[in-house]
């Protein structure tokens, strides 16, 4: 078995000990700053070039490097050298959590000197190798699977489509068939629990406004306390108790109870939600269009199709204040008269948001050479009701519009109604 170390830094030379103790000699560092002859203990200090071409495709490289970010960029670049046996930190790969997981006890094992773990050909670690709809499964069953649904598709119970008695629903009726991020004010009870708020009374006050039953809040205590105590082991107990949840043909899921169970969640940063779904909404989820690598290179924003769940978007936690800001002040209203256009860029994510709170018309202004992947993008996420036009002949129709999302000098998106009042 050959072996080498790239980086010769403490990492590198805490492998390189663990790996001699083993009976286990390495080939050699690999430093970009080597010079000529140069050794590290006693291993010889190469640049990457310097290494025999013969020996690439059988020589096991483990990237020994602090910066875990550097990884990929460093696996990349070896990868393109002909070297296919790399041992890594996946922390920037786009890959389902399980294989991270295994990844990083195998790099753990390699840096002790336990070198027993079979390491796989860097290719098929390539991203559009981890882009099918599989990946969104947390744990299957005969007819139901417990699957990773993103926050934007995630809404409340839906009057029309609740399949049992319409009397055993408890919350406020303003709140039905909405997003969670637009349930604000059940965020009130858990930082209330959590000591944050010095009442609850939001919370009750809307139970009290929109017709609720008047919860128990002692129960909703005792319910709070569990749910810290689970989380404190991981997800295990969300996933086995998810709520079950039933396919909107405008593009999103209604949960069938257990709206404490995802606001708490919710509360705690989470952006992918456990729901038990049947097969054959998984299948309505995942559609009939085809994920292809062109349009996996091109994506900037979320994307709410299971085959997407581990894409890092970069500036997510903007992208997601903009969201939450919207459902808080758009969720609970009535769109169905307004007209919404998204000069925003933002490849249709916002304004997909407005068509599923059912506004009477949604127009998203796209780059004329980049219409065809935005009605692609349309038709993974089956949302309905969104108009696709050329920009350049948009400008002049702005007034006929009721609210509308731009970004600002600063990239920021803002939110403006015709009216004048403006939210960020």
């Amino acid at each position: 078995m050959k072996i080498a170390i790239y980086g010769a830094g403490e990492v590198g030379q805490g492998c390189c000990q663990n790996l001699l103790r083993a009976g286990i000699q390495p080939e050699a560092f690999f430093d970009r700053r080597a010079r000529k002859g140069e050794e590290c203990l006693g291993i010889p200090l190469l640049q990457v070039d310097e290494y025999s071409d013969s020996k690439h495709s059988d020589t096991i490289v483990i990237i020994a490097l602090a910066d875990g970010l550097l990884h990929k960029e460093v696996a990349d670049k070896l990868c393109s050298k002909g070297f296919q046996k790399l041992v890594f930190l996946p922390i920037a790969y786009d890959m389902p959590t399980r294989l991270k997981t295994k990844l990083t006890i195998l790099y753990n094992e390699y840096l002790e000197g336990r070198v027993t773990g079979v390491v796989q050909d860097y290719g098929r670690y390539a991203k559009e190798s981890f882009f099918e709809a599989g990946q969104a499964v947390a744990s299957a069953g005969i007819d139901k699977v417990v699957v990773w649904v993103p926050l934007e598709i995630v809404y409340t119970e839906s009057l029309e489509h609740w399949p049992g008695d319409k009397n055993n629903l408890h919350s406020p009726y303003a709140y039905y068939d909405r997003n969670i991020a637009t349930n604000y004010w059940m965020l009130n009870l858990i930082r209330y629990f959590q000591g944050m708020d010095g009442s609850c009374d939001l919370y009750l006050s809307m139970y009290e406004r929109n017709g609720g039953a008047k919860p128990n809040i002692e129960k909703r205590r005792l319910q709070f306390e569990l749910f810290e105590h689970e989380y404190s082991f991981g997800m295990e107990f969300f996933i086995h108790s998810a709520p079950e949840a039933m396919w909107n043909e405008r593009g999103y899921f209604n949960i069938v109870g257990g709206n404490h169970r995802i606001m708490y969640l919710y509360a705690k940063g989470c952006r992918y939600f456990p729901l038990k779904i049947s097969r054959k909404d998984f299948c309505k989820w995942q559609g009939m269009e085809a994920v292809t690598p062109d349009l996996i290179e091109r994506i900037t924003y979320p994307i709410s199709h299971p085959a997407f769940q581990y894409v890092i978007v970069h500036g997510v936690g903007e992208i997601y204040h903009t969201f939450k800001s919207i459902e808080e002040s758009y969720g609970h209203v009535d769109l169905s008269n307004k007209k919404i256009l998204d000069l925003s860029h933002t490849e249709g994510f916002f304004a997909r948001q407005f068509a599923r709170m059912k506004a009477s018309k949604v127009i998203v202004a796209v780059k004329a050479e980049k219409l065809a992947f935005y009605e692609k993008l349309n038709r993974l996420m089956c949302v309905p009701d969104i108009e696709l036009v050329d920009e350049s002949v948009i400008e002049s129709a702005e007034l006929n519009y009721d609210i509308i999302l731009r970004k600002d000098s600063i990239g920021m998106v803002e939110i403006t109604e015709q009216t004048g009042k403006n939210y960020e």
